[in-house]
């Protein structure tokens, strides 16, 4: 059933408000709009289509989505990120210019789009202590060169997943003569399916932030993990205001709070001034290679690696960032 562009942009609203104790009314719609939409229309035809469709539901003059409407916009959501996620890291991966820019910011190219130099990767395969007796899962790997990176050096078993299925597809041809090592699967990490204890080692670089609910998805990955299993996660906190502080201590981060709710116990690594460097090195060659992307047509990556770099600098330079590395232990 398709859904016009104010359909979607209601339930869409109902959705991202649903975990924060929102009433949303007719008047919270308006402003809403007023605030943030800026478009002249009205709001009670798309209530009432939607209503119709048993998509939302009317209770007291607040709207929530029902089931049939949840599951709507979700599946709308993911095809938007499995398709952003697709085209995004296949243009990346084709690029000759990227692969040096990424040489010259990274140490090396793995086709990142995280804040991990080589400096952080090596240190998460040197405290977890990875060798060629592991079972690891990587969650969101991308086009999987870094998980290729790390099976390659310690000859460990694999296993990628990421929401982008063709970038996993590619992942998969690229490394066909490494099946019996090295896995990929296109599955979005808020789903896994995965039997209790099936990994004893966990990985995710920068990428647990998209996930819907982090705290049922750490849930779940220590389901997965083996009793002696360790995980290894990256995790940037920022805050858009002081009064907020604390949470760029490495013991009060968003991340660090769900841990100690879960009873997870964990040391944390701190490349604060790590990442520093890696966003100014970012703007820097990226503006010396401005002419290199312009005449490969790859303008838009440019945009991207400006736009994410000059907003990552404002942080730091109002010390409004932190980042760790947390090595967790399931007991």
């Amino acid at each position: 059933m398709e859904l016009t562009s104010n359909e979607e942009r209601l339930l869409k609203i109902l959705f991202h408000l649903k975990d924060k104790d929102v009433e949303v009314s007719l008047e919270k719609l308006e402003e809403i709009r007023n605030k943030h939409i800026k478009e002249d229309f009205e709001w009670q035809p798309t209530i009432n289509s939607l209503s119709e469709k048993i998509f939302i539901k009317i209770e007291k003059g607040i709207y929530t989505l029902t089931k049939e409407g949840y599951s709507k916009i979700l599946n709308i959501i993911k095809n938007k990120k499995r398709k952003g996620s697709n085209k995004a890291l296949i243009a990346f991966d084709k690029s000759k210019i990227y692969k040096i820019f990424c040489e010259k910011v990274y140490g090396k190219y793995l086709c990142q789009m995280n804040m991990a130099t080589m400096k952080q990767i090596d240190c998460l395969i040197e405290l977890l202590k990875l060798n060629d007796d592991n079972n690891i899962l990587d969650i969101g790997c991308g086009v999987g060169k870094i998980s290729e990176y790390i099976s390659d050096l310690t000859k460990a078993k694999i296993t990628g997943i990421d929401i982008a299925d063709q970038v996993i597809l590619k992942a998969q041809s690229r490394t066909k003569n490494k099946i019996n090592r090295i896995n990929y699967i296109a599955r979005d990490f808020d789903e896994l399916s995965f039997e209790d204890e099936s990994f004893d080692r966990i990985i995710a670089i920068d990428t647990v932030y998209f996930s819907k609910n982090l705290f049922e998805l750490v849930k779940r990955l220590k389901k997965i993990l083996t009793q002696d299993g360790m995980m290894g996660i990256f995790y940037s906190q920022k805050i858009n205001d002081n009064k907020y502080k604390k949470m760029l201590n490495k013991n009060h981060t968003k991340f660090a709070n769900i841990l100690n709710d879960i009873g997870l116990k964990y040391n944390a690594y701190d490349f604060t001034e790590d990442e520093k460097k890696l966003w100014k090195d970012q703007f820097k060659f990226v503006n010396e290679m401005k002419k290199d992307f312009e005449r490969a047509n790859e303008l838009e990556i440019y945009n991207a690696r400006i736009r994410e770099s000059s907003k990552q600098i404002k942080y730091f330079k109002d010390n409004r960032i932190s980042r760790y590395l947390y090595i967790i232990e399931k007991n």
